[in-house]
């Protein structure tokens, strides 16, 4: 009996080490090897001779490294251009070993500039050779301090625009869903080609494009339903007829200049989440104007204001009058200026009598220390607001404001979230502005309701 014990024993811890994996037919492990980066999958050759090739077969392609460069310290130029030049080579290397045909998946995510534009444009000719599904080339800084000017961002390839104009490029590319362009120079005819000649397409992202003066989103973008267009400096004249459209984020950059945006847009029954942002308010006023009818169904809203005229400083914020947000959830409010008040964004929530979460970001330019007083008693009650947040939060005036007007107006209010940082920012260190931040927050606490939960993040 203990022999057949012991033999069974050692049975199972010989089942034990055996590798049953690799016995799995391939296309089940290059489906498991897509779900990783193409660094991640890379690493799987050293396992044995079959698996040595198996990561080439794969259907995706992702050489998004900005975690991994996220945590060496590229403050140095020289630094950055020995990383560059490694990744470059990196890339370089798996696309000479790669063996399938069918890629479903491009992405690269890396600081580079038109330096690196020999490279960049054999990418770009490779993926447009191939029937993607999706393709990212994201090429933002590393640091979101730094400013990168016309002259250094990359541009979209000439051989390859006119690659896809051509029959086999517009077979290629009328597979594409999703198509993200970062930090690519650009005009506006490249982007409407890839909109008239992708009936599959469903998620469009185009951010920082010097060149792109004017864009038209047709109404044949029947399948768009994800819109970011994104610090496009020179945008001029922007047209928005894709009917099925359900997120619009939209960032005009750049300083105030005194031009005003033409803006067109047809009805948009299904638009859900917009997100407006911009130097000045009267983005907010060209939106809101040129499709009021489609804002009745917003369930989310946020509104960024980067640069404030003096004009307007000297009077407050001002925003121009919304439609009935009768179906709005969420509205967010973020701005660099410590002269925003209640009144500012009043109207909006008296707009929007649905509303459950409200978010005030208050971003690192808006420090600036202008005392007043703070205003009280401002009577607009509302019924279902349940959350508020404050994202940068230092204890002044501004939030002291927005906390005593929401205590006093929404009487179904039951959670404050204070965030002492801003969560996007590069720097986790607890400094003595943010200790200083926490204590007002433990202080602001002792004043609220009972029947409000604080939390201090």
């Amino acid at each position: 009996m203990a022999k057949r014990f012991q033999h069974s024993s050692v049975t199972s811890v010989e089942e034990a080490k055996e590798d049953r994996i690799s016995h799995l037919p391939e296309e089940i492990l290059t489906s498991i090897l897509s779900f990783l980066t193409t660094e991640e999958a890379s690493r799987t050759s050293v396992l044995s001779r079959r698996w040595r090739i198996l990561w080439t077969l794969t259907s995706s392609l992702n050489f998004d490294c900005t975690k991994i460069a996220l945590g060496k310290k590229l403050d140095d130029r020289f630094a950055l251009r020995s990383e560059r030049t490694r990744f470059a080579m990196w890339v370089k290397r798996v696309l000479e070993v790669y063996k399938d045909s069918n890629l479903d998946e491009f992405i690269v995510s890396f600081d580079l500039t038109c330096n690196s534009r020999r490279s960049l444009d054999k990418w770009m000719n490779f993926a447009m050779s191939k029937t993607l599904k999706r393709l990212e080339i994201s090429l933002a800084p590393f640091s979101s301090r730094k400013f990168r000017f016309h002259d250094e961002c990359y541009s979209f390839p000439v051989d390859c625009y006119s690659f896809i104009r051509g029959p086999e490029g517009l077979s290629n590319i009328s597979s594409l869903r999703s198509l993200c362009l970062r930090y690519v120079n650009m005009t506006g005819e490249v982007v409407e080609h890839f909109l008239l000649n992708c009936p599959l397409l469903e998620q469009l992202t185009v951010a920082v494009a010097y060149r792109l003066e004017s864009l038209k989103v047709p109404a044949s973008s029947l399948r768009l339903k994800y819109l970011e267009i994104f610090d496009c400096y020179h945008l001029k004249n922007f047209e928005i007829c894709a009917p099925n459209l359900v997120t619009i984020l939209y960032n005009q950059g750049g300083r105030y200049n005194g031009r005003r945006m033409k803006l067109q847009a047809v009805h948009l029954p299904h638009l859900l989440d917009l997100h407006l942002g911009g130097p000045e308010l009267s983005i907010t006023e060209d939106f809101f104007g040129a499709c009021s009818s489609s804002f009745s169904q917003l369930m989310t809203l946020k509104i960024v204001v980067t640069e404030v005229r003096m004009q307007e400083c000297q009077v407050r914020l001002k925003f121009p009058k919304f439609p009935e947000l009768t179906n709005l959830r969420h509205l967010g409010f973020k701005t660099e200026y410590d002269i925003c008040s209640i009144l500012a964004v009043r109207l909006l929530i008296k707009s929007s009598p649905l509303l459950n979460k409200f978010t005030l970001e208050l971003a690192d330019g808006s420090r600036c220390q202008i005392k007043r007083r703070v205003r009280t008693g401002i009577n607009c009650p509302h019924q279902n607001l349940k959350v508020v947040e404050i994202v940068g939060f230092i204890g002044g005036a501004v939030e002291y404001e927005f906390i005593m007007f929401f205590l006093d107006n929404a009487s179904a209010l039951e959670k404050i979230i204070l965030r002492p940082r801003d969560p996007f920012s590069p720097s986790e260190a607890e400094n003595k502005m943010l200790r200083r931040a926490r204590e007002h927050a433990e202080k602001f606490k002792t004043r609220f309701s009972p029947r409000v939960e604080v939390v201090i993040m």
